[in-house]
């Protein structure tokens, strides 16, 4: 894993009551990636279908989660929209309990461009009760290297993020909680199967 500002020396963010307490990163996210271990597909209920998988590593942990269509709400783990000729997905992926999504959960917004798109937008991180963005907007910064679509739907890609524990502002714009908060580290690969358009 690469050097990062926050390695080593991270905090995250626990809400009791709306009382916003830090903690240190190293000692609290091992206990909320604790279900979010590799765990065998087949797992996830018959509601859900494994489409693609996240190998992550935050911080100093690691994690898999993975990519669910839901199966009775026609909902794809891997949402394509195209917006004037732009195309994007959106490529979501959650840990496992109990044979269901669950937290810490991830998405990954790749493109916008002309298909197939090979930029990154954002990456969301939902765990311990807080939101962590990557958007510039908050401090945070994405970027997407090895890009792979193929031929057969398959699409893989490594990436590299900065979050922040984030929320929304009084205009309706993430701001940061605690701006002095270091960034999280949250990088990794994806590997999975886009649905035919």
């Amino acid at each position: 894993m690469r050097n990062g500002p926050c390695q080593g020396t991270l905090n995250t963010v626990v809400l009791f009551g709306g009382i916003v307490v830090f903690t240190r990163f190293v000692s609290a996210l091992a206990g909320i990636l604790a279900i979010a271990a590799p765990a065998v597909a087949q797992e996830f209920g018959d509601d859900y279908a494994v489409v693609g998988q996240f190998d992550l590593a935050i911080g100093e942990d690691t994690a898999t989660l993975y990519s669910l269509d839901i199966l009775p709400e026609n909902r794809p783990g891997i949402e394509r929209h195209e917006v004037m000729g732009q195309v994007f997905f959106n490529i979501g992926g959650y840990a496992e309990s109990d044979g269901k999504p669950a937290k810490p959960q991830i998405e990954v917004q790749i493109g916008p461009g002309t298909f197939p798109p090979k930029t990154i937008s954002s990456v969301t991180l939902l765990m311990d009760g807080a939101m962590f963005l990557s958007d510039a907007d908050v401090g945070g910064s994405a970027t997407i290297s090895n890009v792979v679509w193929g031929d057969d739907g398959s699409l893989s890609f490594d990436f590299a993020s900065l979050v922040r524990s984030a929320r929304y502002g009084a205009d309706g714009a993430f701001e940061p909680v605690a701006p002095d908060l270091p960034l999280l580290e949250v990088e990794g690969h994806f590997a999975g199967m886009v649905a035919p358009k």
